[in-house]
């Protein structure tokens, strides 16, 4: 086995499951400024893939992270880890592409007796960049049946917006379609006194992803935009990531048609999992501000899933025993930030 940074001849036998792992994302980071360092493994026939983004800390000190990857064996690792010193990487940050059906500390105490063998020094972080939980649609049984698993009050709803005569476009060749979702993207991150992503942002994501990985959905009613979908997706699965919603019309349910209709598009498509991108845990706190997104997305049928647990490479001890102080407050901050703002 030999792994190398890879090259940009190596795009065309790049594979992955995740498309946070495709070499098209890769390019949209660079695109927002993000340092992207990848990496190829060879064994034989087969290759593996890693995109691994560099982020800045202050003080010249950096955080590298791969997002949503296969995991890597410690002869990746080490190899990583012997290219990221030279970034100035205290830590890899490891959030894997593995599910967990119950939540739990699934085998994480022997992986670490045989990770802290291997001389890699692993943590349990307790930082963590994307959501812990998920809801995962099987999309393999028949509509009907899939209707069948689906929250009583979800079920309504649909039913509801159909009669309302609410209706699905698929915008992606539009040419407003962009500006569409964006607007309520940017409606409801005032509406819900959320930190999103800016219009420079989401415009480099849709246009370094539209090609092969993205999809824009948008329910109508009366020829006015009442929510906005942006989908991605890998061989397998579908992914809810990126969403908004106005404030106007609430009685003609348009979001839950809309959700209902990306989800059947993805099963038109031979996808055999729908992703809904986060959740909160399965005792969450009914005060949390996110408890009505987690419900809408518990509605229509999905197995709760945990992810493994962010993992961090420690490679500069000190360095990162004070990031890690500092994670708190720096989320403290930007809370307040967000608050303030709004």
């Amino acid at each position: 086995m030999t792994t190398l940074i890879a090259k940009d001849t190596d795009k065309k036998i790049w594979c992955s499951d995740h498309p946070l792992q495709s070499w098209e994302w890769g390019e949209v980071r660079k695109k927002v400024g993000i340092h992207v360092v990848r990496f190829i493994t060879k064994d034989e026939d087969k290759r593996r893939f890693f995109t691994v983004t560099i982020h800045p800390i202050g003080f010249g000190k950096t955080i590298a992270y791969l997002a949503r990857s296969e995991w890597p064996t410690n002869t990746e690792l080490k190899y990583m880890v012997s290219v990221l010193q030279s970034q100035n990487a205290i830590a890899l940050k490891l959030e894997p592409d593995l599910y967990i059906e119950q939540s739990g500390e699934y085998h994480i105490p022997l992986l670490y007796k045989h990770w802290n063998s291997n001389g890699l020094e692993f943590v349990r972080s307790s930082a963590s960049i994307f959501g812990k939980h998920t809801f995962l649609v099987d999309l393999t049984p028949s509509e009907v049946e899939m209707l069948k698993r689906m929250k009583q009050k979800t079920r309504y709803n649909i039913r509801v917006a159909q009669k309302h005569g609410v209706s699905i476009k698929d915008v992606s060749n539009s040419k407003e379609g962009f500006d569409i979702f964006f607007s309520l993207y940017q409606d409801t991150q005032h509406r819900q006194k959320y930190l999103g992503h800016g219009e420079n942002y989401h415009r480099a994501v849709w246009d370094g992803m539209k090609e092969k990985y993205s999809k824009l959905f948008v329910a109508f009613y009366n020829d006015q935009p009442l929510a906005a979908y942006h989908m991605m997706y890998s061989d397998t699965r579908a992914f809810y990531v990126y969403g908004g919603t106005s404030s106007k019309q609430k009685q003609v349910m348009a979001s839950n048609l809309l959700m209902w209709e990306v989800i059947r598009d993805a099963k038109k498509q031979g996808k055999r999992y729908f992703d809904m991108w986060g959740a909160l845990p399965e005792n969450f706190d009914p005060k949390d501000p996110w408890a009505g997104f987690h419900r809408f997305k518990e509605g229509y049928g999905g197995r709760h899933m945990t992810y493994m647990p962010t993992i961090d490479v420690v490679i500069e001890k000190p360095w990162y025993m004070l990031f890690s102080l500092a994670w708190p407050i720096r989320n403290k901050l930007l809370e307040l930030k967000s608050t303030l703002k709004h």
